[in-house]
């Protein structure tokens, strides 16, 4: 199960950052993507959030985005 979330998780992150640095992409809505990325990434490591909600976070990130 684990393995499942971690190939998930790397999957939506990719998307987001795919997002963040597309040049069609405006510079507003490419640094709000940075800035929900860089939150995220910072509660997870401060072990705040679960790792359900770190993944159901990325995946909205990344479809609203896109």
């Amino acid at each position: 199960m684990r393995a499942t979330y971690d190939r998930l998780g790397k999957i939506a992150e990719a998307n987001a950052r795919r997002i963040a640095g597309r040049r069609d992409t405006p510079l507003s809505e490419r640094k709000t993507v940075t800035k929900q990325l860089k939150r995220l990434a910072s509660a997870w490591v401060k072990m705040q959030i679960t790792e359900e909600l770190y993944l159901k976070e990325l995946r909205r990130i990344a479809s609203k985005q896109s």
